[in-house]
């Protein structure tokens, strides 16, 4: 998910059904209510709507995730990843009212907060962010698992030449770009079930990181016959151990490489069909959504 961006702060849930009613706004004492800002979204503004259900929903399974696994995030780690989304707001700011922009002056302004109040929602966004990023790569390490990078060629010579080449010591890189070929990708890492071809998932399940798999033939639609090439770069096998056994391997993997959107929408399916996600009633103006995206 290069980490999934996130645009906004996530206000705080109200702690009582008066909070929820508490008064923003009054007309001749008539009182209009965070109840009736929060109808009239559901009402006329779905889709904003939908994205805040989104993360609301997003909240409380990972909370929920979080606590099944005994998954956690330190103080100092949320308090580094606070600071760098602060700066990042006073940079844009700044960029788009200019440079002497008054970030405190900014907040009160635009939206009637401090800065104070404004950090607390941050540290709540970041630690939120946080636990999903941990929690989506200890879910990766709950099975096997293999990443790879993968280049299409033109031809079986190609192909050919490259696996010697690349059994040599190679760079993928530069063998596609020798054969005219694209950049190899390097797509999301996959697991056991998930590749129809079996014989590739159990060639490429049998590999070790380094291995160049043998030039593996696929027919495009209207273009022919290709052959891809396969390196393995990580290869796991399922961990049953705790988080606080992981807490470092998981840890290194966000920092070498962020978690990324592919990533993300697969953990989230997995997640939300764990725990019962439901919208109970017929509530008014209420928004259908799914643990999908």
């Amino acid at each position: 998910m290069a980490s999934r961006r996130v645009d906004s702060v996530r206000l705080p849930l109200p702690t009582s059904a008066s909070a929820s009613d508490a008064a923003i706004w009054r007309v001749d004492g008539r009182a209009i209510t965070k109840a009736d800002l929060g109808d009239f979204v559901l009402r006329y503004v779905p889709d904003r709507a939908k994205v805040a259900l989104d993360q609301l929903l997003d909240e409380a399974v990972i909370d929920a995730e979080a606590a099944r696994e005994g998954v956690t995030v330190s103080a100092a780690t949320v308090r580094a990843a606070t600071d760098a989304y602060m700066d990042d707001r006073r940079r844009e700011a700044r960029v788009q009212y200019g440079a002497t922009t008054d970030f405190e002056a900014f907040l009160l302004e635009r939206y009637g907060r401090n800065v104070a109040s404004y950090r607390a929602d941050a540290e709540r966004l970041v630690r939120v962010l946080s636990l999903r990023d941990r929690l989506v790569r200890l879910d990766q390490l709950r099975e096997d698992g293999v990443e790879v990078r993968v280049m299409v060629l033109p031809s079986a010579e190609a192909a050919g030449a490259s696996v010697t080449s690349l059994r040599a010591g190679a760079d993928m890189t530069l063998c596609a770009e020798r054969a005219g070929a694209r950049r190899p990708a390097s797509p999301p890492p996959v697991f056991r079930g998930e590749i129809p071809e079996k014989e590739l998932e159990a060639a490429l399940f049998a590999a070790a990181p380094g291995d160049v798999l043998d030039p593996v033939p696929f027919d495009a639609a209207g273009t022919g016959r290709f052959w891809q090439v396969f390196k393995v770069t990580r290869a796991w096998r399922a961990d049953p151990r705790e988080f606080v056994v992981l807490r470092a391997p998981v840890e290194e993997s966000i920092l070498a490489v962020p978690v990324s959107e592919d990533e993300y929408v697969r953990w989230r399916r997995r997640a939300f069909s764990r725990h019962r996600v439901e919208a109970p009633g017929a509530m008014k103006g209420s928004i259908p959504t799914s643990g999908g995206r």
